[in-house]
Formats: C-alpha cells, structure tokens, sequence
C-alpha cells in the first residue's frame, strides 16, 4: 500500500480570483452601505408616524401640558407621531463610507420655531420615546442586505469564474 496521495483541484485559479472579488467587494461597501442608511431611515420614519418606537410598543402618550398646547393650536392629539410639522423628520439622512453608514439629523431649524434645531428636537424626542434607534426586526432586516450583497457578488462572473 502506498502512502502517496494526490488530490487534483479543478478551477483553482479561477477560485482564487473570485475570492479576491469578493474580498474586494466586501472591502469597498459604500453602494452598500448607502442601501443600509436609506432603509435604515425609511423604516424609523415609517415606525415613527405608527406611533411606534423601535422595540415596537407604541409611543407613550403626549404629557398633559403638551396635550393642551397642541389642542388648542389646533394639532391632533390622540395619534402621537412625533411629527408636527415634520421639519424634523425631513431632516433626518445619512453618510455612507466604505464599511460605515451614519444617520443623522441635519442642523436645520424648523420655520415655526428657528430657536430650536432639529437634532435637539430628535434628541428631546429620543430622550422621551426610543424612536431613533433600530428593532430586532429592523436588524434582521439589514441583515439581509448584506446577505443579499453578499449573495450577489458570489454569483457574479465577472471575470467568467463561476
């Protein structure tokens, strides 16, 4: 019995040049991560005016003062939203970089009320309901971006590696 062994690897090369790919593609991420900040802001923002914070219980309700001033300027007072005149909301964005995305409020002012800026507002309003943060659904959910980026570059050919 002979204790030569040989294994032969077919289409090592064109292996090794895809995991190159792929190691490139995992290295410059900025399409992905710029997929990432926009769903990422799209479900807070349509969570929010659920009236939904981000474990998935519903805002607490508006504190009695602020019940009163918003009824008597005429808001609605039953659906809290966070969304009074929705400056807040329309400034929230994000940065994407290779291997980082960023969400953020931008340093505007609402018309209504120029003293008070809007990453403030979102501060106040994160302080009070944990709106600006992400569920364990919302996880999963990014999650499987990645995977599906992830997915899209070992199916890619292009250099005909397949």
């Amino acid at each position: 019995m002979s204790d030569d062994f040989s294994v032969e690897v077919k289409g090592a090369t064109e292996l090794h040049l895809k995991l190159g790919d792929i190691g490139d593609a995992l290295k410059n991420t900025v399409v992905l991560m710029g997929q990432i900040g926009a769903r990422l802001n799209t479900m807070i923002k349509a969570r929010t005016l659920e009236g939904i914070d981000a474990e998935g219980e519903t805002f607490d309700p508006y504190s009695e003062q602020y019940e009163m001033w918003r009824e008597k300027a005429g808001y609605p007072t039953t659906d809290v939203d966070l969304t009074l005149t929705g400056g807040m909301m329309a400034a929230m964005t994000y940065e994407a970089v290779n291997g980082k995305v960023t969400s953020f409020f931008m340093d505007t002012v609402d018309k209504r009320n120029p003293d008070v800026r809007n990453p403030e507002k979102a501060f106040f309003n994160q302080e009070m309901r944990n709106f600006f943060s992400i569920g364990v659904d919302e996880i999963d959910e990014i999650e499987g971006l990645v995977a599906d980026y992830i997915n899209a570059e070992l199916r890619s050919d292009a250099r005909g590696t397949k």
